[in-house]
């Protein structure tokens, strides 16, 4: 399913006050990814409507140290084990990322609407790849995800 995204990334001291500033704001969009690296946030937000008007809510708080939207194509992928360790061989393309949202469910991030015969092939021959869906509904993180 194609939807509008909003990543954003905070450093990782800041996380409580930016989490919950985040539940304090308006957006229409909906949380789906949190990861920390390092020492930084990286999150996403999505939304089937375009999130210009959350990209200038997150602009103008200063603790973000980058904010950028895109246009993706998102399968989610739920799987049997930890999702890091059941997707850790897939052979992702140039212009793909993951967004993880929970243990178990993954969102695969495409710049196209095809996957790759390579992708295909390895999501129906792997068994800890449970469910994978390119229509869905949003499901927003819950706390301490």
């Amino acid at each position: 399913m194609y939807l509008h995204i909003l990543e954003f990334t905070y450093a990782a001291e800041d996380r409580s006050a930016v989490e919950l500033r985040l539940s304090q704001m308006d957006l229409h969009g909906v949380l789906i990814s949190t990861q920390q690296y390092d020492e930084e946030m990286f999150a996403v937000l999505a939304s089937t409507r375009p999130l210009m008007e959350d990209q200038q809510k997150l602009l103008s708080y200063a603790m973000l140290t980058s904010c950028q939207t895109k246009r993706r194509f998102l399968y989610r992928i739920t799987t049997t084990t930890t999702s890091n360790s059941a997707l850790v061989s897939f052979p992702l393309g140039e212009d793909n990322e993951w967004y993880v949202s929970t243990e178990k469910m993954t969102y695969l991030s495409l710049g196209s609407y095809f996957l790759g015969s390579a992708q295909f092939s390895w999501l129906a021959a792997h068994k800890q790849s449970v469910k994978w869906e390119n229509v869905f509904e949003l499901a927003p993180l819950r706390a301490n995800s």
